[in-house]
């Protein structure tokens, strides 16, 4: 009875370990790897072979679809919910990711993908508040990174991914345009001017 208790416990305590280690694949990944404004990942995925950039790594964190923001490698901008998202590199494993443009307080589920050697791993915030209103929706938040120990190994490149499709690379695609209001009175003046020269030609 005792040996049946004891395996029943043995493969209980396996399981469990399995189960987390689908989540952190590897138990040199931490929570604490990375903070974003100060905050620590909500959870971690990886590590992964490859580059995330071009992985289909999706169905590892819920299946869903992630919007590339910005890279520490300096791509285009992108242009997500409104808003231009940009990330700065300011010292070894410190950086800077930093938004504009925005009208409306928003939030946004994160991926932070970090990408060493032959591998990367993901790191996932939930509800980040982007922009909080009270009249500028600019803003920015620090990102700091090192593995257990406090080390900061050598690091390819450090992307960010929000939760959701629509982004677009380049030019704004919400530039400003005219009211109505702005066009009608343009096109008042227009033919206000084509009337007094018809009246001057007789």
């Amino acid at each position: 009875m005792m040996k049946k208790s004891f395996s029943a416990l043995a493969v209980a305590v396996l399981s469990l370990c399995l189960v987390h280690q689908a989540h952190c694949a590897s138990s040199s990944l931490s929570l604490f790897d990375v903070f974003l404004n100060g905050n620590q990942a909500s959870d971690a995925f990886g590590p992964f072979e490859g580059n995330d950039a071009n992985t289909d790594w999706s169905s590892s964190v819920g299946g869903n679809t992630y919007t590339l923001l910005t890279s520490s490698e300096g791509d285009s901008d992108t242009y997500f919910q409104g808003y231009e998202f940009d990330l700065l590199l300011d010292s070894y494993g410190q950086y800077t990711l930093s938004w504009t443009g925005g009208s409306t307080a928003t939030s946004l589920d994160l991926v932070l993908a970090i990408k060493a050697s032959n591998s990367f791993a993901l790191y996932f915030f939930n509800d980040v508040s982007i922009a909080f209103g009270g009249g500028s929706y600019d803003g920015s938040y620090s990102i700091s990174f090192s593995n257990p120990g406090d080390q900061t190994p050598s690091l390819s490149h450090l992307n960010v991914y929000a939760l959701g499709e629509g982004g677009t690379s380049g030019d704004d695609p919400n530039p400003s345009v005219p009211e109505p209001g702005t066009m009608m009175l343009f096109g008042a003046g227009l033919v206000g001017l084509a009337a007094i020269g018809r009246k001057r030609s007789k």
